[in-house]
């Protein structure tokens, strides 16, 4: 019986991220333009959150501290336990990183956020 309960996590979490790779495919999010310090990666993540939500995936925001692979921090999002950049439109894998509701989110300005408890989340 618990194989079967694992196996039909496994099976569910694999149809949410098929899911997410064909919305993806389809969402446009990647093609706005970046412009530095008006449009960075975390509106990127924000809008294909938003996307996302419309289409009925579930998707979170990731913060990144800086670190070597993010000098400056980063902001990506979350399906499944997985890491996605929606700039590069890539997969990807950080030691440290912290996942945030994108509904208790409140915009302070293009580089940082405020959550709903006031606690500060810094990012690029």
């Amino acid at each position: 019986m618990r194989l079967l309960i694992l196996f039909l996590l496994i099976s569910v979490a694999a149809a949410d991220i098929d899911d997410f790779v064909k919305f993806v495919q389809e969402d446009e999010t990647d093609k706005n333009v970046a412009i530095y310090d008006k449009y960075m990666c975390l509106d990127y993540s924000l809008d294909l959150i938003k996307n996302a939500s419309l289409a009925g995936i579930d998707v979170m925001l990731v913060n990144v501290p800086p670190c070597e692979e993010a000098p400056k921090g980063h902001y990506l999002v979350e399906v499944d336990g997985f890491l996605f950049d929606p700039i590069d439109e890539e997969f990807k894998s950080y030691d440290f990183y912290t996942v945030i509701d994108p509904n208790k989110v409140v915009r302070k300005n293009v580089r940082e956020i405020y959550l709903v408890n006031d606690q500060l989340s810094d990012g690029v």
